[in-house]
This record gives C-alpha cells, sequence and structure tokens, in this order.
C-alpha cells in the first residue's frame, strides 16, 4: 500500500504536468565589478533550482537588467554571459529555456550583443527585441507570453542609478515618436489579437504601475493599459526592486513586479500614484524582513485557473496572488 506522503508526491507531480509552470526572474544581472555577481544573486538563483524542481518548471522569464551596470559593452562573446549567467544559473532545474527581454541597463549596453548570444547558449532566447511564446500543457492549459522592449517605447531613465534624477517619472512618450515605435506597438497588439491561448502574459522590464521609487510608467498606462485590459491579459515587469501585485477595482488585469535578481530593496515612495485600493500586496524597503536580500515568482496555469505566487532569495512563499479565471470564451 502507498504511503501518504508518496500518495501525496504522484498527486503533486500530476497537477504540475497537467499546467505550464514557470519562473520569472527581474533585475538579476550581478554587478559592474569583479566577480559580476552577489550574493543575493547567487542565493537567488539556489532557491529557484529547488523551486523549479518542485513545480516542474519547465522555463523562465528574465525581465531585463540581466548586466548591471552597463549592460553588454562588446559583442555576444562577452565574458559576462558566463560570470553573471552560466555559472550562476547552474542548478540542473534550471537548464531549460530563458526567454529574455532587455531592461534600461542593458540599453547602456549592447542588446544587438544579447540577441547574438541566442545562437551560443542552449538556453538563451532572445531572437529580437520584441518575441512571443506560445506553451501548452498535457491537458490543454494555453498560455501566451508576450516579451516586449518597455525601453523601446518609453524611453531611458536620467541620469545614473544612485542620482536623484535616476528616480524621476519617465515622461510619456507618443506612439508616434518614430517608425519604430509605431511598429512596436502595431506588433504589440497584433500578438494580443490573434492570440486563443486561455491566459495571455505581457512581459516587460517597465512597469505599468508600480509603488516603487520608478513608479508607474505614463508611456504605458496610456498605451498598454487599455490593450492589456481589451484582451484580457496581465503584465508582470521589473525595473523596482521590489515584489507588488497591484490590481484596480473592477479591472480584471493583474499587474505583477518582480525585481529583486540580485537585491532588496527600494522605497515604497510611490503608492499614491498607484489607483485608490489597487494595491494588494508589496514587499519594499519598509516592510520586507529584514533577512530578505532577493526574490524571484513561480506562475502555473492550469486549465481553470492561474496561480503566481512570489518566493524570497531562499525559496519561502511570501504571497500566493488569489486564483486568475482564463480569459472569457477561451
Amino acid at each position: 500500500m502507498l504511503s501518504l506522503r508518496l500518495l501525496s508526491f504522484i498527486s503533486a507531480a500530476t497537477a504540475a504536468s497537467a499546467a505550464v509552470n514557470f519562473l520569472v526572474i527581474g533585475d538579476w544581472g550581478g554587478s559592474g565589478s569583479s566577480p559580476y555577481t552577489t550574493t543575493a544573486q547567487k542565493t537567488t538563483a539556489a532557491a529557484m533550482n529547488t523551486i523549479a524542481g518542485k513545480i516542474n518548471s519547465e522555463f523562465t522569464l528574465a525581465l531585463g537588467d540581466n548586466f548591471y551596470s552597463n549592460g553588454i559593452t562588446t559583442n555576444e562573446n562577452n565574458a559576462r554571459f558566463d560570470q553573471t549567467f552560466e555559472q550562476v544559473y547552474t542548478g540542473a532545474n534550471l537548464q531549460t529555456a530563458w526567454h529574455v527581454v532587455a531592461g534600461n541597463h542593458d540599453h547602456k549596453g549592447n542588446v544587438t550583443a544579447q540577441i547574438a548570444y541566442s545562437s551560443h547558449s542552449t538556453r538563451w532566447t532572445m531572437p529580437d527585441e520584441y518575441h512571443a511564446h506560445s506553451h501548452k500543457s498535457t491537458d490543454g492549459a494555453t498560455i501566451d507570453i508576450i516579451m516586449i522592449d518597455t525601453i523601446d517605447v518609453a524611453g531611458l531613465p536620467v541620469g545614473n542609478e544612485g542620482e536623484p534624477a535616476y528616480f524621476e517619472p519617465l515622461p510619456e512618450r507618443a506612439v508616434t515618436h518614430s517608425e519604430k515605435t509605431q511598429q512596436s506597438w502595431s506588433w504589440i497588439e497584433g500578438q494580443l489579437k490573434a492570440s486563443t491561448a486561455k491566459y495571455i502574459l505581457v512581459a516587460g522590464h517597465y512597469p505599468v504601475y508600480s509603488v516603487c521609487e520608478h513608479g508607474p510608467t505614463s508611456t504605458l498606462i496610456t498605451n498598454l493599459k487599455p490593450l492589456l485590459e481589451k484582451y484580457g491579459a496581465h503584465m508582470i515587469s521589473g525595473h523596482d526592486h521590489c515584489q507588488e501585485h497591484i490590481q484596480e477595482t473592477g479591472s480584471k488585469v493583474n499587474h505583477f513586479v518582480t525585481g529583486m535578481g540580485m537585491e532588496c530593496c527600494y522605497q515604497s515612495s510611490n503608492k499614491a500614484k498607484v489607483p485608490t485600493n489597487s494595491l494588494q500586496w508589496y514587499i519594499a524597503a519598509d516592510n520586507a524582513p529584514k533577512t530578505t536580500t532577493g526574490g524571484f515568482v513561480g506562475i502555473t496555469a492550469a486549465t481553470t485557473s492561474m496561480t503566481v505566487t512570489f518566493y524570497d532569495q531562499s525559496g519561502n512563499v511570501q504571497y500566493t496572488a488569489p486564483a486568475i479565471s482564463p480569459r472569457a470564451g477561451f
């Protein structure tokens, strides 16, 4: 007769195989000086490997600021790919695809080098600044993940990290800013419109809403938020070194922020700039446990619901958002 522990393990494994399971990490790109990583990043990487094994993670989303402080300054042969990525995320359960987008620190360097590195790594998946991926579980749960370059459409912060101007709100950038920006927004809506998946997750570096020091991104509020509402999509981002869940009253769209891949935390200085009663949960400098140094997210998309769980650098559950229903009609 099977023991209760074994039965529980079999049940969990069966449930995991009947869903699309993956991890998300933002702002993870180590340090700009030797040894080009941080203790918090390495600790978080070990916890990611543990959680990836528990949930049977199929891939990881990397949400930008992949290489502090100035991105990749040469080409795809730069040693930082090995020092900050390959030699840090070494766990057996992390040897799956990493879908990558660029952050503002990456745009200080050569983003093309990060795209080209896709041909040099079995994991690194960045075919372009924008790319989309469809995933399906054994029982038919489907999720489309639309990776977008928010820096392309919203611009770069002024100044360097640590300077007051670095946290000034980004000015709103019109869709007509350039022909490339117009094409980017057309591509984003085209991907959303074409999706037939139960869930759509838009993933990028800048958040639509955030209560931490960078705060909301006005360009995304004006141009991306209506698309999320129209097509029943959700947003996950980094940029602010915090963890957050924001959902406006009456809206089905969830906004998640996970920017603690290599450190915690920024101050929650922009609570007044998000819609009233929209902040569901957060971790920032004012409320993080003293032991918190990093964090990441695990997502499980099943046929009946999608769950989003926030972990700290040791793999402890910090928060699980209420179950998210599939899009109407799918």
